[in-house]
């Protein structure tokens, strides 16, 4: 994508430049119906340069066989970013901004989910808002309804609940978002970013606003994510705050001690050692115990999580340590005759 020519016209009539994209983990056929929707949901009414950039994040599969098909009527080109390995769709995605900041240009980046859970149908209202900011700000899709099971959302409320206890901030966005140009040079110099996409922007305290969409259904199959890369999922989020949730894991385990001692000591009163041998009196002694013990599992978790990024991976600089080469798979005019895509396929 070239620098756009100055010209006159008004911002409305001027193609809005946008890459889109989305990390994918052997779901080609789900990622080809998101782009065929994707292309469904632009009108004439605003001029865009659209292209799509997958990023195969360790797919044994090939690509190309879920593309054949698909006929393409705004989006300029589908690209594959082909990671040596898997990474995990957070880290597919700082590998993935920090790939397009170094070697393409844009006005902005769509990032989203390839398996329908982000409506492509939403991408519009997306970029609506951010051009009421003025391509100024990140904005998020705020999530309303969702439409997983009951015991996702049974696990999830209690992870909201841990997550605004241990950072005072509540959960309400996910990858979906549209991340300004002028914004994603800051963003690849954030180590959080190789944990948490979402957690590193709020964390970068980048200008945000947020728009309230609802969740949409996989298009097919089951997430393949384990039950352990779930919680590793949730606690990355949480290492965005490091600092301040290790503080209150410390702080909070403290307060639990004084307060157990504190109890045994006014049930004890005027009775002695023998106090101890009621029923109430060990009853409460266990649970603060299991209080004490429940906190300090959830800081030796955190310590784990810490310790997967010992290496303070800066995504602006190792990305290239996981790149293999960024090649298109679909295209509306023949490759090169229109310069979308300006890059070294091996950096």
């Amino acid at each position: 994508m070239a620098d756009r020519p100055a010209n006159t016209k008004s911002p409305l009539e001027i193609p809005l430049r946008l890459l889109i994209l989305m990390p994918v983990y052997e779901d080609w056929a789900s990622a080809a119906e998101v782009c065929r929707r994707i292309d469904c949901s632009f009108s004439a009414a605003r001029p865009v340069e659209l292209h799509v950039i997958l990023i195969n994040d360790g797919s044994r599969t090939p690509s190309q066989p879920a593309f054949e098909s698909i006929q393409l009527k705004v989006i300029e080109g589908i690209s594959v970013l082909e990671l040596h390995r898997n990474l995990g769709h957070q880290r597919a995605i700082a590998i993935g901004l920090a790939y397009v900041a170094a070697h393409l240009a844009a006005d902005g980046v769509l990032v989203m989910d390839a398996d329908g859970e982000d409506p492509p149908e939403q991408i519009p209202d997306l970029i609506r808002e951010a051009e009421r900011e003025r391509l100024s700000a990140v904005v998020f899709a705020e999530r309303g309804r969702r439409v997983e099971g009951w015991m996702f959302q049974v696990f999830y409320f209690f992870y909201r609940v841990l997550h605004y206890l241990l950072t005072g901030r509540k959960i309400r966005v996910g990858n979906f978002s549209f991340l300004p140009w002028n914004l994603l040079q800051s963003l690849i110099t954030y180590p959080e970013l190789w944990n948490h996409y979402a957690a590193a922007v709020l964390q970068s305290r980048l200008p945000r606003r947020m728009t309230r969409l609802d969740r949409g259904a996989r298009i097919q199959g089951k997430s393949k994510m384990r039950f352990v890369d779930l919680v590793m999922h949730g606690m990355s989020a949480l290492f965005a705050y490091h600092d301040l949730v290790s503080t209150r894991l410390l702080f909070g385990n403290f307060i639990l001690i004084l307060i157990s001692g504190a109890i045994i000591l006014a049930l004890m009163g005027g009775r002695g050692i023998a106090a101890l041998s009621t029923p109430g009196t060990v009853a409460i002694a266990i649970l603060m115990i299991v209080g004490q013990f429940s906190t300090l599992s959830l800081l030796a978790i955190f310590l784990a999580v810490m310790n997967r990024s010992s290496y303070q991976f800066l995504p602006a600089r190792d990305y290239v340590h996981f790149v293999r080469g960024l090649s298109r798979i679909t295209s509306r005019q023949p490759l090169g005759e229109k310069p979308i895509l300006e890059h070294d396929p091996k950096p």
